[in-house]
């Protein structure tokens, strides 16, 4: 384990609709032969990871994602190139075993993009699911549904909206279910290094009324009406990295750094502030000391 886990937010990726988002893509793809893999003697490290991959698990595919370029207009422009899933995996679950300068230039330099929702509903609850066995962070909490930005889509609407109708059974634009989704920022973290554009949707239905449909065995409930419980509650279940056996039940890492945005947007900085100390007290129950970082339009490194 990494003795430093740094947590990353672009704040100021916020404000806007799924809809005014809009994706720009450049006519480049990069593969796992890539060059920059090779100049930093790293393609044969991930394709030995991509071949085990696909010995555990025969049924994984190689499809295409894609990785953040530029961020412009507050996010409502994002340029992207498609790139391998393979690489994708690798950093996920292997970069962070390298050393800083390396974790650095690999995750700039293919930030794959997540997009991730946080639901809220009318009786005050989080909604949040847990992973099932025998998959990636098997037995973990992570805010749903979220996905990854793939190569036809034109918006992210495209993409919140096929997520909430497969996972929840219901699209974005059904008024009867949604009083409002917009984005609240975006974060990444250093143990899988996937940035998340993160999107709160205020719901108009109790929790109960949440019934997955999908790739979810289980969902768990987290009142957030309650603002001291709420940041207790996160902190309590922070773990840096989802590379450790005694993980059921934490939240995997960019789960907690999604909610810490919601707790900055919804309950402001102060409370965020409280959060991001629990959560460092947390940090130091792993021996690893937690690092946030803040970026602007002006020094985003994408």
């Amino acid at each position: 384990m990494a003795d430093t886990h740094t947590i990353e937010f672009w704040p100021y990726v916020r404000g806007f609709k799924p809809e005014e988002a809009k994706l720009y893509y450049l006519d480049r793809t990069f593969y796992l032969q890539d060059q920059f893999l090779q100049r930093l003697d790293l393609e044969k490290d991930a394709k030995y990871a991509w071949r085990n991959a696909l010995k555990n698990n025969p049924n994984m595919k190689n499809n295409i994602i894609s990785v953040i370029r530029r961020i412009e207009n507050g996010g409502k422009r994002i340029t992207v190139e498609r790139s391998e899933y393979s690489i994708y995996y690798w950093i996920k679950t292997e970069l962070s075993y390298k050393n800083e300068p390396i974790q650095e230039k690999v995750a700039n330099r293919f930030p794959f993009a997540t997009i991730m929702s946080i639901i809220t509903t009318a009786d005050g609850f989080l909604i949040l699911k847990k992973r099932p066995a025998n998959v990636p962070a098997e037995t973990m909490i992570l805010p749903y549904p979220y996905s990854h930005i793939d190569e036809n889509q034109q918006t992210l609407a495209d993409i919140v909206n096929l997520q909430f109708k497969n996972e929840l059974g219901f699209d974005i634009y059904d008024k009867n279910r949604i009083n409002n989704i917009e984005s609240i920022g975006m974060a990444r973290e250093s143990d899988e290094y996937t940035p998340a554009i993160v999107f709160h949707a205020d719901t108009k239905m109790s929790s109960d009324e949440i019934k997955p449909v999908k790739n979810t065995k289980e969902i768990k409930r987290i009142q957030y009406n309650l603002k001291n419980q709420l940041i207790d509650r996160i902190a309590g279940m922070y773990t840096p990295t989802v590379k450790i056996p005694d993980k059921e039940n934490k939240l995997v890492p960019n789960g907690t750094t999604s909610l810490a945005l919601f707790v900055r947007e919804f309950y402001g900085e102060k409370s965020y502030e409280r959060l991001i100390t629990k959560l460092t007290e947390s940090a130091k129950g792993f021996n690893v000391n937690l690092k946030t970082v803040d970026y602007n339009s002006s020094n985003s490194p994408f």
